[in-house]
C-alpha cells in the first residue's frame, strides 16, 4: 500500500480581506504521507500528544546528487513545526511528491501552497 496523500490548500495572497483556517488532517502512522510538490509548499505539523513526537521529511538526490532528510525532527507536546518551502530539486521524488513520515497518530498536518504571493 502506498503513502496517504495530504490535501494542499492554496494561500490567499497579499490582498486577501479574510484569513485562512489551517485544514489540519490526521497523518498516517502505518503508511506515511505525501503531498504533490510544485516547490511552493509549506508543511505545518501539529503535535496533539502530551509528549514530544517526531516527523521526518524525506529528501532525494538533488542536482548535485545530495540528500539530506529532515530526520526525526522533534515537536514538543501541544506545539507546531513548519517546514519548507521545498525546492523541487532535492525534495520531489520520481512520483512528483514529498514524502513525510510521522512517529505518532497524534500528529496532524496542513500543507499550504504559497502560489499567490508576489
Amino acid at each position: 500500500m502506498g503513502t496517504t496523500a495530504l490535501t494542499i490548500t492554496t494561500a490567499l495572497g497579499p490582498y486577501a480581506t479574510t484569513g485562512l483556517a489551517l485544514p489540519f488532517e490526521a497523518m498516517d502512522l502505518a503508511n506515511g504521507n505525501h503531498f504533490v510538490s510544485s516547490g511552493k509548499e509549506l508543511l505545518i505539523v501539529r503535535n496533539d500528544d502530551v509528549a514530544a513526537q517526531t516527523v521526518t521529511v524525506v529528501s532525494v538526490g538533488g542536482v548535485e546528487g545530495r540528500t539530506g532528510d529532515i530526520t526525526t525532527f522533534s515537536i514538543p507536546a501541544s506545539d507546531y513545526a513548519i517546514f519548507g518551502p521545498f525546492p523541487v530539486h532535492g525534495w520531489r521524488n520520481a512520483a512528483g511528491n514529498i514524502a513525510v513520515t510521522p512517529s505518532d497518530v497524534d500528529l496532524k498536518a496542513a500543507v499550504i501552497k504559497m502560489e499567490n504571493l508576489r
